[in-house]
């Protein structure tokens, strides 16, 4: 039995592991990062699919709903953290993302969330 007959042997047995869980994936457009991305969303993660190829949309769309395509290059550390400021807000409930884009929090104080993250809902 080969690797990717162990892993499509273990799609195909739903465990719910990772659920309530994100998880950040680089190299998701193709070959082990996408096949990770497939196991953390059968495991029942949300994944933020990172890539520089563009290939991680192609991820997403295979993926479907939980997964969220991000364009990114690893060498770059402003991008590595607006992959992970995008992580952590797309894990956030649509009501409080609303919230955060109109500028107050729950508690009515000021959230100083980025313009550029904002504009990516």
């Amino acid at each position: 039995m080969t690797t990717a007959d162990q892993i499509a042997g273990s799609l195909r047995r739903p465990g719910g592991l990772l659920e309530g869980k994100v998880a950040v994936i680089t190299g998701a457009g193709s070959g082990i990062g996408q096949m990770c991305a497939a196991v953390f969303v059968n495991e029942g993660a949300r994944v933020l699919a990172a890539d520089i190829s563009g290939g991680q949309v192609e991820t997403a769309a295979a993926l479907g709903s939980s997964v969220t395509p991000f364009q990114m290059d690893v060498r770059r550390e402003e991008e590595i953290e607006a992959m992970f400021a995008r992580a952590m807000f797309s894990s956030t409930p649509w009501a409080m993302r609303k919230v955060i884009e109109e500028g107050i929090s729950a508690t009515s104080r000021p959230v100083n969330a980025p313009p550029s993250l904002v504009s990516t809902l």
